[in-house]
C-alpha cells in the first residue's frame, strides 16, 4: 500500500480500516468523488480496490490501534504454521493457548 500522497493506496488505507460490509460503499464513493474532480484514472484506479478479507481487516485494525502487538502475532503465526507443517495438533492448541494476542 502507498504511504504518503493522495493516491489510491492512501484512499485504500483509510477505507480498509472501515468494517468489511461499509468498505465498498466508501470506496465507490471516494471513486466517485475522484471522478467528479476530473480524475478520472484515480477513480478508475480507487474502483479496482478490492474489500479486504476478515483477517486482512482484522490485521489492519491491530496495526493501526496496537502496533506493539503485531511481533507476538507473528511469532503466533509463525509457529502455528511450523506445527501444521508437522502436523502436530498438540503443539498447534498449545501455541494458541499460549498466545497473548
Amino acid at each position: 500500500m502507498e504511504r504518503g500522497g493522495s493516491g489510491p493506496g492512501r484512499r485504500r488505507g483509510r477505507a480498509d480500516g472501515l468494517p468489511p460490509e461499509d468498505f465498498t460503499a466508501a470506496r465507490d464513493a471516494r471513486a466517485a468523488a475522484a471522478r467528479s474532480a476530473g480524475d478520472r484514472a484515480l477513480a478508475e484506479k480507487i474502483h479496482t480496490l478490492r474489500r479486504p478479507s476478515s483477517s486482512a481487516w482484522a490485521a489492519n485494525l491491530l496495526v493501526r490501534g496496537r502496533p506493539d502487538e503485531i511481533e507476538p502475532m507473528l511469532q503466533l503465526g509463525k509457529a502455528l504454521r511450523q506445527a501444521h507443517h508437522d502436523l502436530d495438533g498438540p503443539s498447534c492448541a498449545s501455541s494458541a493457548a499460549d498466545s497473548t494476542c
